[in-house]
């Protein structure tokens, strides 16, 4: 404390710069006059300083959901001591939460905000002030999402649904029924409408009262109209089928029919029949006159339902039908073996005549019709229509038909040209014409069959051409037929197409030989064209040592007979020429010989080569002629033919087999025995089938041993008859053979 002097009776006394108890002692001296005056005394206490904090910061405006946070400002005592910041618990609850000096809103209310500040060793705590932030209701807001049936219509007591869809942005809506809508109109369950047992409006009221965060939202509503239903008629009985006219309304028709609503169905008779008919209630009766009878139906509307369109059901009815029978039956015909058929036919009530004619749909030419009778002409279907005109009272008939098939003719086809026995053409340049004749005059068709060796032939302009390769050569005719034959079955005609033959003949003489006066012959003989040398040996058929060939040469050395045989090799164009021989006699010088052959000799044929290994056979034939010389008169003998097959490449192994054998008798050119054929000429046929082989492929000698009570010789040609096994006419070759 200070006391800082005056005047006069003034001072000023300062303090507060320390708590306690400030004594202020006033005292006066005395002068000359006064003595000094008593001491006077005076104290006070000195305190701590008040202080005071203050707001700075304006309270806010507070909408829940829509807050911020507060950071209240102030004006604080001069303690220096912070201003702590709480929320006071006259707050509403949960409205308001602090953390530090940050105030956050959560929800509506009152939120009480205390400031304190705490004093010190020269300031006292400074008074609580306060601040309060009101926190308001949010609004709430509504919105159909959902759009409400377009076109709804009375059900009939089946109710359609629609779904109500309403956002709010506050509590969840609640829905209900608005009392304005029309009654029954419909009803609400949830959120789902159920409408149609009524005609009206439908009007939905969606509502959010106020809550404890919200103000109560303003209603909004959604409207729709539900309209009367449309209703068809549909007539479920069926219209008479084939009415016709009766004379009077006599016949009867009950219709029935619906309404999709269930109302009555009203039925009348519609302007625009043409018939007469008329109805009561349900039933129609009509036949009086022919036309088209209409039924016209509908369905009044209601309160619920539109009037339904008027259905018509129409029927026609005809005049009486009348129909033709054919009385007469068809006949079966066969072209070129026609005759005339009458037709008969019985016909309807109209008493107009039947009458006949021939369909398009016949054959060309089939078939004529005159005066009720039909003549045939040519093969094929011949349609007979019959029809009956109408009058007034009856249809025309319908047409009938009766169908007479003229059948074909059956044809056959004949090859009236002869092949060649015997086929060969190394070059290739054979031709042959067929002719092929149609019993029924239509011309055939030629071809080369399918099983004939390839390349064997080929057929050009109806001539065919060998083409040089062996094998068998099938010509086949056909005739496809048309509408007047048949078509024929195919005839063939068959080639063998083998080698050419070679033909050995001797053309020097054979010499007159005596015995101890012989000379050397030397024979000559021609042969084919295969170029192969002509062989000549001794047969061993000759008389032994009686003769011997060196070269060519022949030379005689006893009595006998020397038999020489010429051969001749083929080769793939030729076959081997069958082996001839020539017999010369050798006589005793004192005897007077015959060259007559004797009784009981064996004469050698010669020899048949067979290389073509397409004849493969299932028999064999060889015929034989035999001329024995005995053509004027009668003779008699024994005679048997054999042949033996080459079985190995050297010749070593030969199969002989009898062909025939027995005795014969010829008187005047008649067969008398058994197992010869005789000639008019007196030539006997001796034959027999080779069956003891499966193949042709081989070399065979021939041998013919006869006997005959003249004692003459032979002549002897032999043909070979062969069957391939894959077919079954007969081939036919020859090999001449002279002996």
């Amino acid at each position: 404390m200070a006391v800082s002097g005056g005047s006069g009776s003034s001072y000023s006394v300062h303090f507060g710069a320390v708590l306690g108890t400030c004594v202020i002692d006033v005292n006066q001296s005395g002068d000359v006059d006064y003595d000094a005056a008593p001491e006077l005394q005076q104290s006070f206490a000195v305190g701590a300083s008040a202080q005071a904090v203050n707001f700075t910061s304006s309270a806010p405006t507070e909408t829940y959901r829509a807050t911020s946070s507060y950071t209240p400002t102030f004006v604080a005592g001069g303690s220096g001591n912070p201003v702590v910041v709480t929320i006071d618990a006259s707050s509403s609850s949960g409205t308001c939460t602090v953390v530090g000096d940050v105030v956050s809103f959560s929800s509506p209310g009152s939120c009480v905000i205390d400031a304190n500040q705490a004093g010190s060793t020269d300031y006292l705590a400074a008074s609580q002030v306060q601040q309060i932030v009101t926190v308001n209701k949010a609004p709430q807001v509504l919105a159909f999402t959902s759009t409400p049936p377009a076109g709804a219509t009375y059900r009939s007591g089946a109710g359609s649904t629609y779904a109500v869809v309403v956002t709010s942005s506050g509590d969840s809506p609640t829905l209900s029924i608005d009392s304005s809508s029309s009654t029954g109109a419909c009803t609400l369950s949830g959120n789902t409408v159920t409408y149609g047992s009524a005609v009206g409006t439908c009007t939905i009221d969606a509502n959010s009262p106020a809550s404890a965060h919200y103000d109560a939202a303003t209603q909004i509503q959604q409207s729709f109209i539900i309209t009367k239903a449309a209703q068809s008629v549909t007539i479920t009985s069926d219209a008479p089928a084939g009415a016709t006219v009766s004379g009077s309304n006599s016949e009867h028709y009950s219709v029935t029919a619906v309404a999709s609503s269930g109302l009555a169905v009203t039925m009348v008779i519609s302007s625009s029949s043409t018939e007469g008919c008329t109805i009561s209630g349900a039933t129609v009766s009509y036949g009086t006159h022919e036309g088209t009878c209409v039924i016209a139906t509908s369905a009044n509307g209601n309160a619920d339902y539109l009037a339904a369109p008027q259905v018509e059901q129409s029927f026609g009815v005809g005049s009486q039908a009348q129909s033709i029978n054919f009385t007469s039956s068809p006949p079966s015909e066969t072209y070129g073996s026609t005759s005339a058929y009458t037709l008969a036919a019985t016909g309807g009530g109209s008493g107009n005549p039947v009458t006949y004619s021939v369909d398009s749909a016949s054959g060309t030419d089939v078939c004529t019709i005159s005066g009720g009778v039909v003549h045939f002409v040519a093969g094929g279907h011949c349609v007979i229509d019959a029809n009956e005109s109408g009058n007034d009272d009856y249809l025309a008939a319908s047409q009938v038909q009766q169908v007479v098939t003229v059948a074909a003719a059956a044809q056959r086809l004949t090859f009236v040209s002869n092949p060649p026995l015997s086929v060969f053409s190394p070059l290739g340049n054979v031709r042959y014409s067929p002719v092929v004749t149609a019993s029924s005059g239509l011309e055939p068709a030629l071809s080369i069959g399918t099983t004939s060796t390839p390349l064997a032939c080929s057929l050009d302009s109806g001539v065919v051409r060998y083409g040089g390769v062996l094998g068998i050569c099938v010509i086949d005719a056909k005739q496809g037929g048309n509408a007047d034959y048949l078509p024929a079955a195919t005839a063939t005609q068959d080639l063998v197409i083998g080698v050419a033959p070679q033909v050995l003949s001797f053309t020097s003489t054979a010499p007159t030989e005596v015995a101890g006066a012989t000379t050397p012959y030397a024979p000559a003989v021609v042969g084919g064209s295969s170029g192969e040398p002509i062989t000549l040996s001794v047969s061993p058929s000759s008389s032994p040592g009686t003769c011997s060939l060196s070269g060519t040469t022949v030379d005689f050395s006893d009595v006998g007979t020397c038999v020489i045989t010429a051969d001749q090799a083929g080769n793939t164009d030729y076959g081997a020429a069958v082996p001839v021989e020539q017999s010369i006699a050798v006589s005793s010088s004192d005897v007077n010989s015959s060259a007559v052959i004797p009784p009981d000799s064996t004469l050698q044929l010669g020899q048949l080569d067979i290389s073509t290994s397409v004849f493969h056979a299932r028999s064999v034939r060889l015929v034989v002629p035999v001329s024995l010389g005995c053509a004027s008169g009668a003779c008699s003998g024994r005679a048997r033919l054999s042949v033996a097959r080459h079985a190995g490449p050297h010749g070593q192994l030969w199969r002989h087999v009898t062909i025939a054998a027995g005795h014969f008798s010829i008187i005047k050119g008649r067969e008398v025995s058994t197992g010869f054929r005789v000639t008019p000429v007196g030539k006997a046929i001796l034959a027999r089938n080779l069956a003891f082989w499966s193949a042709l492929v081989g070399r065979y000698h021939l041998t013919l041993s006869t006997s005959t009570s003249l004692g003459k010789a032979v002549n002897v040609p032999v043909y070979i008859y062969w069957v391939p096994a894959n077919h079954s006419t007969h081939r036919k070759s020859h090999a001449p053979a002279r002996g």
